[in-house]
């Protein structure tokens, strides 16, 4: 009988080692037309983004867009959703990693932030949805309340328990985790406007670095 399921399982594996490539290819083709999406919607904007831009860009005809997506605006509804799937994964990460001293969570917050979404198609999320804010106001604001706000909250969470335990000076958590997350924001969107045309580019990584000392100092009863 093992001998037997011996085999159907070398079968099982043989058989997804051999699987045909076109269909390994259909299976990924919605992703491939999402990171085609997101890049046009970035350089050109919503009302601008032709289907035909898309479809150019995933290297696919235009029918076979609607396969997978009714229209421009599904696809871009798609898109957000898709991406705020993929940050609520962060801050879960970061609330089961949670620290056991204030500075100690802030620092993680900023390390998850710098790994996860920095230097990832989720950093190019922010400047888009401002940009188009007005004309999907429901996404914008399914954006804040599932990305934006947990984020927040874990920063506010923090600070508050470094205010209470004599950790950190006596600061409003929750004016303190605005600014905090201020140079976050501001980060990803210049990278993705001005960024391309600054004569001197920003070193991004120093400037997280540079702005979580800063902060770190403003906070600790004794900086270090």
């Amino acid at each position: 009988m093992q001998r037997q399921h011996r085999k159907v399982a070398n079968a099982t594996n043989a058989s997804a080692e051999h699987e045909p490539r076109w269909r390994r290819r259909k299976d990924d083709r919605p992703r491939e037309i999402l990171n085609a999406a997101l890049a046009v919607f970035l350089e050109k904007g919503f009302a601008a983004t032709r289907l035909e831009d898309i479809a150019e860009k995933a290297k696919v005809t235009k029918g076979t867009l609607f396969i997978y997506f009714e229209n421009k605006e599904e696809l871009f509804r798609s898109l957000i959703r898709d991406a705020i799937a993929q940050s609520q994964k962060i801050s879960e990460i970061t609330h089961v990693e949670i620290q056991a001293t204030a500075q100690d969570t802030i620092i993680l917050f900023a390390n998850n932030w710098w790994k996860y979404m920095a230097n990832s198609d989720l950093g190019k999320i922010p400047k888009m949805i401002i940009s188009e804010a007005n004309n999907f106001p429901d996404l914008a604001k399914e954006y804040f309340d599932n990305c934006l706000l947990p984020g927040r909250q874990i920063l506010v969470d923090a600070i508050r328990h470094g205010v209470k335990n004599g950790e950190f000076k006596d600061i409003d958590p929750e004016a303190a985790a605005r600014i905090f997350l201020a140079p976050y924001m501001m980060s990803q969107i210049w990278r993705y406007s001005m960024g391309p045309i600054d004569s001197a580019p920003m070193d991004h990584l120093n400037y997280i670095n540079t702005h979580l000392k800063m902060t770190m100092n403003g906070l600790l009863k004794q900086p270090s």
